[in-house]
């Protein structure tokens, strides 16, 4: 596997992690626990699906899953900023990569799609 490939599977991971530690500075009521679940399930979609393309048969079932963790990573940015108005926890550098991750993403989507 080359080097770029490794290091996005590795971000994405991070990021998950990153998520849950956040989620741990949460308060103990019942809007940040259904945040909390929210945000924990998408945010550790992304990695998962990613790698279960990495390991696909079919270049259809690779975008498939690729495209399954972009719309994981909109919904994460959507419960990130739920999670910073809502409950007044900023999250600013957890968004910036997020949205970093949803631009690599899109552009593994549009490079596969374009080789034929």
């Amino acid at each position: 596997m080359e080097q770029a490939k490794r290091d996005i599977y590795e971000r994405m991971y991070r990021f998950g992690i990153d998520c849950i530690e956040y989620i741990r500075t949460f308060p103990r009521d019942l809007e940040a626990n259904i945040i909390a679940k929210q945000l924990i399930r998408s945010a550790t979609s992304i990695a998962a699906n990613a790698q279960e393309g990495d390991g696909a048969e079919t270049k259809a079932e690779f975008l498939h899953r690729f495209a399954i963790s972009k719309k994981e990573a909109k919904e994460t940015d959507y419960w990130l900023r739920v999670a910073g108005d809502v409950l007044k926890k900023p999250n600013e550098s957890l968004r910036k990569e997020v949205h970093e991750i949803i631009l690599i993403i899109s552009t593994i989507i549009i490079k596969v799609k374009n080789n034929k």
